[in-house]
């Protein structure tokens, strides 16, 4: 069972407070970029055309070819192999309720 220590530090609860603002806030930015840019990728499509230019802003859509691995595969068709190839990273993850 992990204990939790209660800590009485004004800095450190006025950081704490800052970072999970600013979490919020890069959440919020992501997800207005992503609504953005699908908005500029359907009009692009819309109109058919993969280079625009709107007053100073040049827009490219370009096809990407992104290989994958399945490693579901790859553990049923060797999994010693599989095995071999696996490894671990330890590291420390922060996490601020």
């Amino acid at each position: 069972m992990t204990t939790i220590k209660n800590i009485q530090d004004v800095e450190m609860e006025s950081n704490l407070k800052e970072l999970k603002e600013w979490k919020i806030l890069k959440q919020q930015a992501e997800d207005r970029i992503k609504e953005l840019e699908t908005s500029v990728r359907d009009f692009m499509t819309k109109i058919d055309e993969t280079n625009i230019s709107v007053g100073p802003y040049t827009c490219k859509i370009t096809e990407v070819k992104k290989s994958t691995f399945d490693k579901e595969i790859v553990m049923e068709k060797a999994p010693d192999v599989y095995a071999d190839a696996c490894g671990s990273i330890t590291y420390k993850r922060l996490t601020i309720k």
